[in-house]
């Protein structure tokens, strides 16, 4: 009876230990491990992202064709290798890729800059 308990106990532990490291493996990838996004194509990081060029900066906002957003103070600003990029990097004439909040429909919370190669 004894062994049947430790037998039990043992492959409890083991499946606890195996889904640990599944969940951890997961929020690796997800939460930007190293090249995470590095083999991803801007088509696949910018799903239901809305495409434009910036047609002006300014101190508070920009304008994207011409519409006028602001960006929200925790916006993600990466380039198109995922690399973080700062507000003051933003620049007339840029292509980007854009999320808006549904709540705030002209506030951008991501953001990808597109670089002429």
């Amino acid at each position: 009876m004894r062994d049947c308990v430790k037998m039990s106990r043992m492959r409890k532990a083991g499946r606890v230990i195996i889904a640990a490291s599944l969940l951890a493996a997961a929020t690796w990838t997800s939460a930007g491990a190293p090249g995470a996004h590095a083999d991803q194509s801007v088509p696949a990081m910018a799903i239901g992202y809305q495409s434009g060029t910036i047609t002006a900066v300014y101190e508070k906002t920009l304008d994207i064709d011409g519409r006028t957003y602001g960006l929200m103070p925790d916006v993600v600003i990466v380039d198109e290798e995922g690399n973080a990029m700062e507000p003051s990097s933003l620049m007339r004439n840029a292509a980007v890729k854009f999320h808006v909040k549904k709540e705030h429909s002209d506030k951008i919370d991501k953001m990808i800059l597109i670089f002429p190669k």
